[in-house]
């Protein structure tokens, strides 16, 4: 005994299925065994690896997109660490010590007290 997609048995040339069959209000189950090849069981067996490779495919776009996420965060972390550092250069440009201002001082103005 052979398991096919979904829990259906595969035994020798036929899959094994359950119908449901309705009698007025009480609901009964019986089991069918349907040939490999007929077109029901080759239609089912397909949408359903249809299904399985639809599944697969949206795992992997989902994946995808949040690596591509984690690249982005990363990179704004980065630039943001970046930009708090204080000094920004452009491209080519050497790196130098920001400059101080001066200090002013009556010295520099030459001001005498006795005029």
């Amino acid at each position: 005994m052979n398991r096919g997609f979904k829990g259906h048995k595969i035994e020798g040339n036929s899959v094994q299925f359950s119908v449901m069959i309705k009698k007025g209000s009480k609901q009964q189950f019986k089991k069918m065994d349907i040939p490999v090849e007929s077109d029901f069981a080759s239609n089912l067996f397909d949408k359903q690896k249809a299904a399985v490779r639809e599944r697969e495919e949206m795992k992997r776009l989902v994946l995808s997109q949040e690596m591509r996420q984690e690249e982005e965060e990363l990179m704004a972390e980065q630039l943001d660490q970046h930009k708090t550092s204080g000094v920004t250069y452009r491209a080519g440009e050497r790196k130098q010590k920001p400059r101080k201002a001066p200090q002013l001082t009556t010295d520099m103005f030459n001001f005498s007290s006795a005029k």
